[in-house]
């Protein structure tokens, strides 16, 4: 965030690394209240350590649904008053990179951009209206996806590169 202030004219060093203290929103869809992200976070956190604790335990871990998973479950939180895209994709490729080998690289083609925001607005507006945990749909799923065709497409190319250099 160095030197990247926000649009209400708020420094990079009043903001950066500080969990946000005010409502933000994406058009229409409001973010959960700034007095909940620190407890998401904590929960987020904690259910990625046990998910993979699990993984360890069964040698089993599918990266593109995995870093999914959690960059849906840190952009609806939306912790910060900035930058919480940039560090969801930057968890999104660490994750696929650690666990899958590759990065994908969203919005290098056409209407990457807009079509990852739009799965994600979907993904945000689909989990605000299911309450029982017990039964709540999976909404990072379409993400997964678009990750994977993403992800598919980096393996392609690092393998035709690799190719050529036999």
């Amino acid at each position: 965030m160095d030197h990247v202030d926000t649009e209400q004219d708020i420094s990079w060093i009043e903001y950066s690394g500080v969990y946000r203290r005010g409502n933000v929103y994406a058009g229409l869809h409001q973010f959960i209240a700034p007095e909940l992200v620190r407890g998401r976070m904590k929960t987020m956190i904690s259910d990625m350590n046990s998910d993979l604790e699990e993984a360890t335990k069964s040698g089993k871990i599918d990266p593109v649904a995995f870093s999914a998973k959690y960059c849906h479950n840190f952009v609806n939180v939306h912790p910060f008053l900035d930058g919480n895209g940039r560090t969801c994709c930057l968890i999104l490729n660490a994750m696929l990179l650690k666990y899958g080998g590759n990065l994908v690289c969203l919005g290098e083609q056409g209407d990457d951009c807009k079509q990852y925001v739009d799965i994600a607005v979907r993904a945000a507006l689909g989990d605000d209206f299911d309450d029982d945990d017990e039964f709540k749909p999976k909404h990072y799923k379409e993400l997964a996806s678009f990750t994977l065709k993403h992800f598919t497409e980096s393996m392609r190319k690092l393998v035709q590169v690799l190719k050529r250099k036999q």
